[in-house]
This record gives structure tokens, sequence and C-alpha cells, in this order.
């Protein structure tokens, strides 16, 4: 039963990992926003929601992968959670890393900008 509670615990730590990480790396590494800071608030509001719903995903995701792995060492199946929430936080960095706002003039050019700065006129 304690090995069973172990594994609930660390699934749940690494789901409350996932939801911090991303609001956090946009925050600190990601693309700015070049609008009123209010919406910027609502758009690291919104990272966060995505980053719950990936919590939430990953804690199925684990609890099938234990399920199916019922029968192995409880080493094998907390290296198996470990790596799966590892590759879940590694995604969903690179993607808060790599978010971009763009208007909703439907040009495509980041906000506040009238086309990328290429260097060439």
């Amino acid at each position: 039963m304690t090995k069973h509670l172990s594994l609930i615990l660390l699934r749940l730590l690494i789901a409350f990992g996932i939801w911090q990480l991303v609001p956090f790396v946009h925050a600190r590494w990601g693309h700015q926003y070049l609008g009123d800071g209010q919406d910027a608030f609502g758009f690291i509001l919104i990272f966060s929601l995505v980053a719950l719903a990936a919590g939430v995903a990953y804690l199925v995701v684990g609890s099938l992968l234990h399920f199916f792995r019922r029968h192995r060492s409880w080493l094998g199946i907390a290296a198996a959670d470990t790596f799966l929430g590892i590759s879940f936080a590694g995604l969903l960095a690179f993607a808060g890393i790599t978010a971009t706002y763009f208007d909703a003039s439907g040009t495509g050019a980041p906000s506040g900008a009238e086309r990328p700065n290429t260097g060439r006129r």
C-alpha cells in the first residue's frame, strides 16, 4: 500500500510541476506580449489553463501506464512515470517558449509589427 501511495504522490507532484512549467517558461523566456498589460495577464492565464489540461492528461496517461505495467516492479513504474513526465514537460516548455502572439487583422503579422525585421528594406 505504501508503494502504491508513493506512486500516486509522485504522479501528482509531476502533474503539479507540468502545470506550473508552461506559464513560468513563457513569462521567463518566451515572446513578450506587445499590447496592454491586462491582456498579457490574460494570456498567461490561458497558458496556465492549457498547462492544467496537460497536467490532467499526464495523470490520465500515467494512470493508464501504471495499469498496464501493474505487474512490473515499483521502480520500473516510477521510472516510466518520471520519463513520461519529463517528456510532457519538455514538449510543453518548448511550446511555451516558442509561442508567439499574432494580431486579429488576418495579416498574420506579429502584434505591433508591420513585418519581421529581416535587415533588408
